[in-house]
């Protein structure tokens, strides 16, 4: 892993800032990825402002999904949905800096946070992806049973497996996803802008929605009224699944439990374990499933 004197150091070489007087700030936020704030001086005292994302840390021998991300971040940013890019790389993508706060931040009812993610979701999803798209599908159970595989060894998921096996989902019509609408990935601005693109795809809006009440931690007893609200932006469109919102947010809580446990094996960071627990936690509790996780991490 390459440190974060390294990242800074070579950040500034790049043709953006090269030459230029800079001062690079570490965020405090996300796990997947550094990301740093930079400010550049300009001759005459003004000062522009970016965030800087590295990507080459990022856990994919994909080349084309981190490719992905820059993309549908440019498409998005083309009709007002995301930072504009500057410049990208294999290594960095340089994005517009936004002035706000996150999402997650904002003082506002539960409903109203669903509402802005539901019309965010709803013109990203509107989006005409052009021919040679590099946005990939996703085959969410496949993906699901590639994670516990790989954090078998750290937690018993036999469980699990034996419960995926008879898991189906639906067929569905597949749309461009954000695949992690965290409320920490919308940035409150003038107007409310989307950010970290890394897991977007091609899925069905069942998986975004039960992705966002896994990650978000949203108790079932309000998934009714944000479908409802879903189905009033896409009320054009084929009515959301419940009963595949469901299953897709037990997918969803597994893949990000998963997720967590095994960067916390490789970083022992204990916030990566917490986020891992409470992921557990809400599959218990929430989703329904015959059997306990959080008991076998104890």
């Amino acid at each position: 892993m390459i440190s974060e004197h390294t990242k800074i150091a070579a950040l500034k070489k790049l043709p953006l800032f090269q030459g230029k007087a800079v001062k690079v700030t570490p965020f405090e936020a996300g796990f997947s990825a550094s990301v740093f704030y930079v400010e550049v001086t300009q001759s005459n005292q003004a000062v522009s402002r970016t965030v800087a994302k590295y990507i080459a840390d990022i856990d994919t021998s994909n080349n084309q999904l981190k490719n992905t991300e820059a993309f549908v971040q440019q498409l998005a940013a083309n009709e007002g949905l995301a930072p504009n890019i500057l410049f990208t790389n294999e290594q960095w993508i340089i994005s517009q800096y936004i002035e706000g706060e996150m999402l997650s931040d904002v003082d506002a009812p539960i409903f109203s946070k669903i509402t802005m993610l539901a019309e965010l979701t709803g013109r990203l999803q509107r989006i005409s992806l052009p021919k040679g798209s590099p946005v990939a599908k996703l085959d969410v159970k496949a993906a699901t049973l590639a994670l516990t595989t790989e954090a078998r060894h750290l937690v018993d998921l036999t469980e699990v497996e034996n419960y995926l096996d008879t898991f189906e989902v639906r067929s569905k019509k597949l749309v461009l996803c954000h695949g992690d609408m965290n409320f920490n990935n919308i940035i409150c601005g003038d107007n409310p802008y989307l950010i970290d693109f890394t897991t977007a795809c091609l899925a069905p809006i069942e998986y975004e929605i039960g992705m966002l009440l896994a990650i978000n931690l949203i108790d079932s007893t309000h998934s009714s009224k944000i479908i409802g609200v879903y189905n009033e932006v896409f009320k054009n469109n084929e009515l959301i699944d419940v009963e595949m919102v469901t299953r897709y947010s037990v997918l969803a809580t597994l893949i990000n439990a998963c997720w967590y446990l095994l960067q916390y094996h490789e970083c022992k960071d204990a916030n990566l374990l917490n986020c891992c627990l409470a992921q557990f936690q809400y599959l218990d509790v929430v989703t329904g499933i015959p059997f306990s996780l959080t008991n076998k991490m104890r």
